[in-house]
């Protein structure tokens, strides 16, 4: 009769000053006598208030850190910040084709 093999699983999360969130997946496989045998580390970044791709990947206790740092004011003022950076990028095309 064979083992079967056992998996832990942990995270690490990188919270930024502006409230983006990179999360660590990292899977540990370990075998009959609880050795890890090898572990494979998947990276995501969460783009502030994506709350679906947070939810696919994250335990419910992760995502009680999560809603805690996207507060609403975070999302608005990321949302101010991608309106300017948007703003920003059409003014520089713009200023491109004037001068072609």
């Amino acid at each position: 009769m064979g083992w079967k093999m056992k998996t832990e699983t942990t995270f690490h999360l990188d919270i930024s000053e502006e409230g983006y969130i990179g999360v660590d997946r990292i899977t540990i496989y370990l075998d009959e006598n609880n050795e890890e045998i090898t572990r494979k580390t998947e990276r995501v970044l969460l783009n502030i208030g994506d709350w679906k791709t947070a939810e696919a990947v994250l335990d419910e206790q992760r995502m009680a850190i999560i809603r805690a740092t996207w507060t609403e004011e975070v999302i608005l003022q990321a949302q101010k910040m991608e309106e300017q950076r948007n703003k920003e990028i059409e003014q520089r095309e713009n200023f491109k084709n004037e001068g072609e």
